[in-house]
C-alpha cells in the first residue's frame, strides 16, 4: 500500500490526530516525533524507531512496525519503506 505523508499546517496542532484518521498516513510535526496509521487503521508512535527521510519526502522506518489493539483483537506487523507499507 502506498502511504501518505501528512505535514503540519500553519496554526494546526492536531497532526497526530489527523494521521490517526487515514490508514497508511505518517508524519511528524517537529522532525523527531513520528506517528503513523497502519494500513488496517491502527495508530502508532514510531519515534523510537530509526526514521530515514528521503529526498522525495517519503520515509523508511526500521526495524519493522508492530501495532496492536488488544481490546479489539487487531494488530499489524510490517514495514514502511520509501513510503510503501508491506506486511511481514
Amino acid at each position: 500500500m502506498q502511504g501518505t505523508r501528512l505535514h503540519k499546517s500553519k496554526g494546526v496542532t492536531d497532526l497526530p490526530y489527523r494521521i490517526s484518521l487515514i490508514p497508511g498516513a505518517y508524519g511528524s510535526d517537529n522532525g523527531k516525533d513520528w506517528y503513523c496509521c497502519t494500513p488496517n487503521g491502527l495508530f502508532g508512535n514510531i519515534s523510537g524507531h530509526q526514521v530515514t527521510e528521503h529526498a522525495d519526502g517519503t520515509i523508511t522506518v526500521s526495524p519493522s512496525i508492530l501495532c496492536t489493539a488488544s481490546h479489539e483483537g487487531k494488530s499489524y506487523h510490517g514495514y514502511l519503506e520509501k513510503g510503501v507499507w508491506r506486511k511481514c
